[in-house]
């Protein structure tokens, strides 16, 4: 919140995408792609940053997950799609699992910084391998009462 330059970014990026108009078909993989490691990035990073404030584990997961998913549920609110966290898509299920890898390489001693950086691999790895193969999270049929 206190570096403006992210703010600059992000209001260069949406006039660059007002200026350029729809993606064509073929850049859409690679937004994706783009997509994932964002994730993967927000993902550790949020929870880094937990940490360093004295959060626990599983409060500073539940953090690094909003993090990560946060931004994707703006950008698809924005663009009038239903959320990726409330479809089928396993998006905030990797961030979790991303997290969890990285809290259980921490407590097996392995370095901080090779446990964030795995950490990050696992998140977009999950989630490019449910892009590329399809894999969807069971949907919860809703109970409908009828009057």
């Amino acid at each position: 919140m206190k570096d403006t330059r992210y703010l600059l970014v992000i209001i260069a990026s949406a006039l660059a995408a007002l200026i350029v108009g729809p993606f064509p078909e073929h850049a859409i993989g690679i937004l994706k792609i783009a997509d994932a490691l964002g994730l993967a990035l927000f993902a550790l990073c949020g929870t880094e940053i937990a940490e360093e404030h004295g959060v626990k584990p599983m409060p500073a997961l539940l953090m690094g997950t909003l993090t990560a998913c946060g931004g994707g549920v703006l950008r698809d609110v924005l663009s009038g799609q239903a959320p990726l966290l409330l479809r089928k898509d396993i998006y905030a299920t990797a961030a979790i699992g991303g997290i969890a890898l990285y809290f259980l390489l921490k407590a097996m001693g392995v370095p901080m910084r090779w446990a964030f950086v795995i950490g990050m691999v696992g998140v977009a790895a999950l989630r490019l391998a449910a892009l590329y193969f399809g894999w969807q999270l069971p949907a919860l049929q809703m109970l409908q009462v009828h009057p």
